[in-house]
């Protein structure tokens, strides 16, 4: 186990990346809304990855989402990897 008697020195930054999928009808329309996220958890009504409380989880993300839509090649180029 590390020992921080001495204090810290620094930090090292690490991040995650999540991919989840959104809906879209057919008739092309998207449906980027919380309750399709698979980081919004339906019992406490937050978002697990910024712990934000979104008021219209049905229609809308939260202020604070990090998720970004990416396009279908790099959807492509990413099953691919796999």
């Amino acid at each position: 186990m590390a020992c921080f008697d001495s204090g810290v020195q620094d930090y090292i930054i690490a991040e995650a990346t999540i991919r989840t999928a959104f809906p879209i009808n057919s008739k092309g329309q998207p449906f980027i809304a919380c309750r399709f996220c698979d980081a919004y958890n339906t019992v406490t009504k937050r978002c697990i990855l910024t712990q934000e409380v979104v008021p219209f989880p049905e229609t809308h993300t939260g202020h604070c989402c990090p998720l970004k839509p990416i396009t279908k090649k790099e959807y492509e180029e990413y099953v691919q990897r796999d």
